[in-house]
């Protein structure tokens, strides 16, 4: 997409990756932190200021961080240094941005994420949830409910007996209840190869309503408390060392001011500095309680690898950065379309970034530059689509002959999509019913918010137990805009329509390709099914142009019915070349502990 383009220009013209610190010195000190022999790091919590909190990691791990570095670790990470407390960060980039020698916190780095995707959600013409977090980030949130939920984050703790483990692995937050459990659909198989793994759960809010079901995953522990205490630690210092955090604000405001000034010329694109400043400052005083919190799990349970679906959060960009100073393996998971926060300028390496990359097939390769080495993006596949496909498989047409068609919808435009439907169901005669699955952050107010949808001829999907895959085994064509969803509706050979805005942006090579149709607004849309139900199909050998840079591919190549080549898009036998490729890279790695 060209405006990502634009950006990873941008950025790289004013050599923000690695390069924009704050907060270092040329001893490789944090300024404001310690003595220069790394002893003293005074939070300014009085003398024995180590003592800062309980961080969870054992019954004697009694010191939250002792200065962050553990019992032996006044000579070894110095804040993630590296033993001769300079060099911050070693990148290897192959274009000279490495960063070797650089000391502090690479802010940017860590801010990049919520500035892209704002940056993104302006190019689409679509509010920006990311620019609103910035602005107004406890927008909603009660005193109260703050309370309640810090006692919640609280209990759960980094806290294990396990050593030695196959795996850490970076849950996703979001879990499905499957044959009573809570299950990771991304990572809970792996412990049926992998049983000496441990998975590291996200922060979140308490879950209200009834009680979960357990979770699938049997060594589970949680960054809860350690995210309590560095939103603790910033309070503190931003009330009683006011000097120290307007330092770190001052640093960053200078370093971007002009960059930011820049971007605006360039796109029009405008962001509030303040808002940066104050949001980096935020980030750089959580990573100084989270990172040597982070270094020292790892130590402690010594993975032969990182498996992780939730790479672009904040802690696993910690736990990537601690990871390559320990030469730990890191291995992300595609989970989404892959199109925006993952490209970077060619030859950066970032290392807060995982250090591989299993993507869902060869076609999702050419869609995005990572800031890693090509041979490290291998395509495995996506196991839960497998095993859905097989649970799920397509029924044959409806006996009422309706033109059953799913509608994949977003909070960021759920109510167009629910007046394209009333205007498809009016403009049909009858002849089309609707499924309209609900995100699930709106299944609760449906009603409240889109009333009007509560009509014949439209299905309304607001139970987050009824699996998505058994929705496109019932239907012959689907509707979307920017959502992963529509390439797995497209292994049920869907005839796919696709909204003509901005946000769909990412789906303009289907659509070019032939593979799915442009639709303007509800009447265009039944107009474009009465004209062609048969959108997905077998395209002519050699007319299908898909892919990053204009890449020929046979998208269609020996498929039946409506047909895709669901391989395209899916590579099969995912969970064994998933396996197979981890242990791979954990062989390559095997001395790592030694």
């Amino acid at each position: 997409m060209k405006y990502i383009d634009t950006f990873v220009e941008w950025e790289k013209s004013h050599s923000l990756l690695n390069f924009a610190r704050c907060g270092g010195s040329g001893n490789g000190r944090i300024p404001g932190h310690g003595r220069s022999d790394g002893k003293s790091v005074q939070y300014g919590l009085g003398k024995d200021s180590s003592k800062f909190v309980q961080d969870g990691l054992g019954k004697d791990g009694g010191k939250f961080v002792q200065d962050g570095l553990g019992k032996d670790s006044r000579q070894s990470v110095q804040y993630g240094l590296g033993k001769d407390g300079g060099k911050f960060v070693q990148d290897g980039g192959a274009n000279g941005l490495t960063g070797q020698g650089e000391s502090g916190f690479a802010f940017w780095n860590y801010l990049r994420r919520d500035i892209l995707m704002s940056f993104i959600d302006y190019s689409e013409g679509k509010k920006s949830n990311f620019k609103q977090n910035l602005e107004n980030p406890d927008s909603g949130v009660s005193i109260l409910d703050k309370i309640r939920n810090g006692f919640y984050l609280f209990g759960k703790t980094l806290a294990t007996d396990k050593r030695d483990i196959d795996l850490l692995i970076l849950c996703h937050p979001r879990r499905q209840e499957i044959a009573g459990k809570m299950v990771s659909i991304y990572t809970d198989f792996l412990y049926d190869e992998f049983p000496n793994s441990v998975t590291l759960e996200r922060a979140g809010n308490r879950p209200r309503g009834a009680k979960l079901a357990p979770p699938y995953s049997p060594n589970l522990i949680y960054n809860h408390r350690l995210t309590l205490m560095s939103y603790v630690y910033r309070m503190f210092i931003k009330r009683f060392r006011k000097a120290e955090y307007r330092r770190i604000k001052d640093e960053i405001r200078s370093r971007l001011d002009l960059p930011l000034k820049d971007l605006e010329q360039r796109t029009g694109f405008r962001i509030s500095i303040d808002l940066i400043a104050e949001r980096g400052a935020a980030l750089y005083f959580f990573y100084k309680i989270r990172k040597p919190a982070y270094s020292r799990l790892l130590r402690k349970i010594r993975p032969r690898a990182i498996v992780e679906v939730i790479g672009g959060s904040f802690d696993a960009k910690i736990i990537n950065e601690a990871a390559s100073e320990l030469n730990i393996p890191t291995i992300g998971l595609q989970h989404g379309a892959g199109t925006g926060t993952i490209n970077y300028p060619k030859g950066v390496e970032v290392p807060q970034c995982a250090a591989w990359y299993f993507t869902f097939s060869e076609y999702w390769k050419k869609r995005a530059h990572m800031a890693i080495p090509d041979s490290h993006i291998i395509a495995t596949g996506y196991p839960y689509h497998d095993e859905e496909m097989k649970k799920f498989p397509p029924k044959p047409p409806a006996a009422d002959g309706l033109y059953r068609v799913i509608f994949l919808t977003s909070p960021k435009y759920t109510k167009e999509f629910a007046r394209i439907a009333e205007e498809l169901i009016d403009a049909a005669g009858g002849q089309v019913r609707v499924i309209f699955k609900l995100h699930p952050k709106e299944m609760a107010d449906w009603r409240k918010n889109i009333p009007n949808l509560d009509r014949e001829g439209i299905e309304i999907i607001d139970d987050k137990n009824i699996p998505l895959y058994s929705l496109f085994a019932e239907c012959v064509a689907q509707v979307g805009a920017d959502s992963t969803a529509v390439y797995e509706g497209m292994s049920y050979e869907l005839s796919t329509f696709i909204w003509d805005n901005p946000m769909s942006t990412s789906l303009m090579d289907l659509c070019e390709s032939g593979a799915a149709v442009l639709f303007k607004d509800g009447a265009d849309l039944a107009h474009k099914i009465a004209e062609n139900r048969k959108v997905g199909r077998v395209l002519e050998e050699g007319k299908t142009e898909v892919g990053n840079g204009g890449t020929q591919e046979k998208l269609s190549q020996g498929a039946a019915s409506r047909g895709y080549n669901a391989a395209y898009f899916w590579e099969p036998n995912a969970r064994e070349k998933m396996v197979d490729e981890i242990k791979k890279i954990m062989a390559q790695n095997a001395r790592i502990w030694e």
